[in-house]
């Protein structure tokens, strides 16, 4: 670092908030709705607002397998965004977590797949897989 140089600040500020219901199904499926809102601010060279709601419906179903969980999932995910006051992405994911005690509270490891569509400015799509692992002490 330079004499005289500050450190960069953050170039945008984000307010977000989230509202998940959930539904128990028959056959012990799980329904929830996670529904996201974000009001993000831009403080450096990108200066104004813009407001993003996500929704995404998700089917889940637990099943014990003595001291491990395993929970395969299906979602899909809508974006609206202001501006360009429109639908701007659609997700799907599907995959399986898997829950273990190997150390600490808990342990989760997540395979999943995803296919990720910009409808705006181009229909164009960005397939993913990840590996997770998630730790709870």
């Amino acid at each position: 670092m330079r004499a005289g140089s500050a450190l960069p600040g953050p170039s945008s500020v984000t307010l977000q908030a989230d509202f998940t219901p959930r539904y128990n199904l028959p056959l012990a499926v799980l329904a929830s709705v996670r529904n996201r809102i974000s009001f993000n601010w831009g403080t450096g060279r990108e200066r104004g607002c813009t407001f993003t709601y996500r929704a995404r419906p998700q089917l889940e179903r637990e099943f014990d397998l003595g001291g491990t969980s395993l929970i395969p999932y299906l979602n899909v995910e809508f974006f609206w965004q202001y501006p360009p006051e429109m639908w701007t992405q659609f997700r799907m994911q599907g995959g399986i977590q898997c829950g273990f005690h190997a150390f600490a509270k808990g342990q989760v490891i997540e395979l999943n797949f995803s296919a990720t569509t910009n409808l705006q400015p181009s229909r164009s799509w960005t397939p993913q897989v990840e590996l997770v692992l998630s730790s709870y002490f």
